[in-house]
């Protein structure tokens, strides 16, 4: 709580409190890259400097970690935690 008072600079505890509930719903456990978000963001790079279309973005992108979490059961448990 301290953090979002500080973060959003709130004062009132009913407005911290609240922020805290808003911000737990619109939170999301899905940590895995997004592909279409990061071909979005090299599109846009490329007005700038056109050489980052030769990037291959499935070389890149590893979502090993996100698989290891879920086969260790690390997400599950943070997902019941959080309901």
């Amino acid at each position: 709580m301290r953090v979002l008072q500080k973060n959003l600079r709130l004062q009132k505890a009913d407005e911290i409190e609240a922020s805290y509930r808003v911000l737990r719903l619109m939170a999301t456990l899905d940590i895995a890259p997004n592909p279409a978000a990061y071909k979005s963001v090299q599109r846009i790079v490329a007005r700038v400097n056109p050489k980052i279309t030769q990037v291959d973005l499935d070389q890149i992108i590893d979502a090993s970690f996100v698989r290891n979490l879920e086969s260790s059961g690390f997400m599950a448990e943070q997902r019941n935690k959080s309901r």
